[in-house]
C-alpha cells in the first residue's frame, strides 16, 4: 500500500484500487472499472473509465500522477455536488407538492 499527497488531495493505492480524496472520495478499480464516489452517506456510481499507466502507478513520474489524480478528483467532486443539489431540489419539490395538495384538498396525500 502506498500513500501520496496530490496537492493536499490524499491518494492511497492498494493493489488494483486507488482512493482519491477524503469525502467525497473517488474510488477507482483499475481492473473492473467499477468506479464510484463515496460521500459518507452513499456510493454514487462513476461510470467514466479512468486509467493510469503502469509507470505512473510505480511512482516514476509523480507530478503527472498527481495532476491526473487531481483532475479525476475535481470531476468526481463536481458530480457528487450535482447529486447533492439534485437531492436537495427533489426534497423541496416533494414538500411543495404536498403543501399544494394539502392546501387544495385539506388532506395530506
Amino acid at each position: 500500500m502506498s500513500g501520496y499527497n496530490a496537492e493536499r488531495i490524499p491518494v492511497i493505492i492498494n493493489g488494483n484500487e486507488i482512493r482519491i480524496g477524503q469525502l467525497p472520495q473517488l474510488v477507482v478499480n483499475l481492473d473492473t472499472q467499477n468506479n464510484f464516489i463515496e460521500t459518507g452517506e452513499k456510493r454514487i456510481p462513476y461510470r467514466r473509465k479512468l486509467s493510469f499507466s503502469p509507470d505512473l502507478l510505480l511512482g516514476k513520474r509523480p507530478e503527472v500522477f498527481y495532476a491526473a489524480a487531481k483532475f479525476y478528483y475535481e470531476q468526481a467532486s463536481a458530480v457528487a455536488e450535482g447529486y447533492k443539489v439534485a437531492e436537495d431540489m427533489r426534497g423541496r419539490w416533494n414538500t411543495t407538492v404536498r403543501e399544494i395538495t394539502r392546501n387544495e384538498t385539506g388532506k395530506v396525500p
